[in-house]
């Protein structure tokens, strides 16, 4: 049985489901990978460039709007992997939700459970939603002691600190709905991709992490970046929060 490939578009960080339609096994993925499979290099305000090196996202949960007009039982069979809900409140649409928690590897675009078996119709797509929240060992995919115990986005990143390689250590604990939306909508035809991309060399653009890094000191060459900083280190997730919801568009492929 054939596969679908994950296409890596430029410094993009790629989410993919494939149509029902398709022979092959399909699924979704994350990444921030660029086209030659290396970590993009963000920069922040100051200038100071950031090689990514690991990221990790928790996730509650992955919601796909339906096409307009349709509802769960004109689905049929064309879906796995993931459940329909109609809506509640008139004029909102249906609902594809696969449900977490989930970890996704943005370097790796790997994510724990899988989601290589989750299968959507064809159709014209306008919003993804995705849950972003702080795991806990509780649930069963966070191991205790792990970046992403009580946080939801973990990222280490390699630079340059005078002369000397450092080592950002960035641990953001909140809870947020990223939502990208197409407002003509993306056409999905039998056996394409739904994609939708986040530019992850945004997400440190309106951040000073200098700043930041100049008010803490090292341990081992390495800086940690927590909510537990203040000073010239607070407001970091705020921004990288807004950075990320802006950053996103759909395609298809």
């Amino acid at each position: 049985m054939t596969k679908n490939r994950i296409h890596l578009l430029g410094a993009m960080m790629i989410l993919t489901a494939a149509c029902a339609d398709d022979a092959g096994t399909a699924g979704l993925a994350m990444s921030a990978l660029s086209r030659d499979g290396k970590a993009p290099v963000p920069t922040d305000t100051a200038g100071t460039s950031f090689t990514l090196q690991q990221g990790l996202l928790h996730l509650r949960h992955i919601e796909i709007d339906l096409p307009q007009g349709q509802r769960c039982a004109d689905l049929g069979d064309t879906l796995a992997g993931a459940t329909c809900r109609d809506p509640s409140v008139a004029g909102e649409e249906a609902k594809i939700r696969i449900a977490g928690p989930i970890v996704v590897d943005l370097v790796a675009g790997t994510s724990t459970p899988t989601l290589a078996n989750v299968v959507i119709p064809a159709g014209s797509y306008k919003r993804i939603d995705l849950r972003v929240d702080d795991g806990q060992p509780s649930q069963g995919v966070v191991q205790a002691g792990s970046p992403l115990d009580d946080n939801a986005l973990a990222v280490i990143a390699a630079f340059d600190r005078g002369g000397v390689q450092a080592v950002l250590d960035l641990r953001l604990n909140f809870d947020e709905d990223i939502r990208i939306e197409q407002p003509g909508g993306v056409s999905v035809a039998p056996g394409d991709d739904l994609i939708a991309r986040f530019a992850a060399t945004n997400w440190l653009s309106g951040v000073n992490l200098k700043a930041c890094v100049d008010t803490l000191t090292a341990s081992a060459g390495r800086y940690v970046v927590d909510d537990r900083n203040d000073g010239a280190c607070a407001g970091i997730e705020d921004t990288v929060k807004r950075a990320m919801k802006e950053s996103g568009d759909l395609d298809s492929n």
